[in-house]
């Protein structure tokens, strides 16, 4: 793992000091960048004091976006309502 994040880090200018994750496919690489916003958003209050110390939070989206981003929105607590998609193409128009 190290290996092939040493070489993407180089491939895409990243600082030596940069760190990342090989995770499983899309939808897992969604929940954790969700979880990973949400924490920094929220000062990492939920994390303690659960998804009611975060507070009300909600997502933009197109209406082309996968699908796990509603499930990630559920699965981390935010409730899959919270997730607002925005209309694209011509009937945005």
């Amino acid at each position: 793992d190290r290996q092939v994040l040493g070489w993407c880090k180089t491939l895409m200018g990243f600082p030596a000091d940069a760190g990342g994750l090989l995770v499983s496919g899309t939808s897992m690489a969604t929940l954790i960048a969700l979880k990973v916003a949400r924490d920094h958003c929220c000062a990492h209050a939920s994390r303690a004091g659960g998804v009611v110390a975060a507070g009300r939070l909600c997502g933009y989206t197109s209406n082309q976006a996968h699908s796990c981003l509603s499930l990630a929105f559920d699965v981390l607590g935010m409730g899959s309502a919270q997730l607002r998609q925005v209309a694209t193409g011509a009937e945005s128009f």
